[in-house]
């Protein structure tokens, strides 16, 4: 994945690489879930304006688990 080369590479991330990356990822979750109601609580969510957008999920804490 593209962000697993940046990275190792200890490379920056582009404002236009997150911004496509955040789409990709909502694109999927759609695709998966195939259910509006259910895949808006999973989707990357963004608030605020021009220069001060912040990035969050609409789930609750205690239902994210993360594995490696």
């Amino acid at each position: 994945m593209e962000l697993i080369n940046i990275k190792k590479k200890n490379l920056g991330l582009s404002l236009t690489t997150f911004r496509g990356n955040i789409s990709k990822l909502n694109k999927k979750i759609r695709e998966e879930l195939n259910n509006k109601t259910i895949s808006d609580t999973f989707e990357i969510a963004i608030e605020g304006r021009r220069g001060a957008k912040f990035y969050y999920l609409k789930i609750p804490k205690g239902k994210i688990v993360i594995k490696k």
